[in-house]
This record gives C-alpha cells, structure tokens and sequence, in this order.
C-alpha cells in the first residue's frame, strides 16, 4: 500500500532540529507544521526568497478538524514568520486539490501561479502576508510556545 504525506521519522528529525512544530495535548499530536526555505522545484529568485517564510507538512489530526487548532496554528506559523522579519508566509500544495485550494484562500492565502514539475503532484503556490490578521497570531504563538 502506497503511504502518503511524511513519515513519523521525518517529523521526529524535523522537531529535533527545530524546523517542525507539533500541538502536544496530553501526550497526543494534535497538529503539526514545518517551516523552512523554498522548494526550488517550485520557488525562484524571483520570488524574492528571503522574504518568506516556506510552510511544509501541515496537518491537523481528523478529529481536531473544524474546532479551529488548524487556524490557531496558521496564525503561529505567521507570527513566527514576521518575528524573524520575514513579509511571507507561502506554501505549496497538490495542483488537483481544489478543496484545499479553497481552505488556503478563506485563511487569507492568494495563489501565484501553479509549477508543473515532473514527478511531483504539488505545484500550487500560495502566499499570505504575515500580518494580515492582526495582533491575534501573536497571542496564538505564545500559547503554541507555552508562554501564555
């Protein structure tokens, strides 16, 4: 059976070097997300990379869905993403999943332009301003982060 999305180790290396965030209720993921540099395949110097912030690996546990923890946690990925003096947050998502197209779009996220790159079903690029919701990313991350 084919797996899809990354695997625990890749997670579990990411956490440790600091790129990957996790929600941790009790013992249990609840969500995670990582940020890094761009996929190449994708983004390029005239994008403005350093400007940015790129989103990877996002996903919020089945059950979580809906009750607002994956909207919490894009707004950390913001407020993270303007505290190191970065414009962008962006990402990259499947060209066909139109759905999820949708779900970046009411988050505040504009599509740039969708990259066809052999052997890769991603190519959909998206982009937010970091600061477009206001103050509240900033209390979001002090919570993610254990501040509160």
């Amino acid at each position: 059976m084919a797996r899809h999305g990354p695997r625990i180790a890749d997670i579990e290396a990411g956490v440790a070097s600091g790129a990957t965030w996790v929600v941790d209720r009790g013992g249990r993921i609840d969500a995670t997300l990582t940020l890094g540099g761009p996929d190449l395949d994708f983004w390029n110097e005239d994008d403005d990379l350093a400007d940015a912030l790129y989103l990877y690996k996002f996903m919020v546990r089945a059950e979580e869905r809906g009750g607002g923890l994956g909207d919490a946690f894009l707004e950390w990925a913001c407020a993270r993403t303007a505290g190191q003096g970065r414009r962008w947050l962006r990402l990259d998502c499947w060209r066909t999943n139109h759905a999820l197209h949708r779900y970046y779009r009411e988050r505040g996220f504009r599509h740039l332009r969708t990259v066809r790159c052999r052997g890769r079903g991603s190519g959909a690029l998206f982009q937010r301003p970091v600061l477009s919701k206001g103050e509240a990313g900033v209390r979001s991350a002090r919570t993610f982060e254990g501040e509160a």
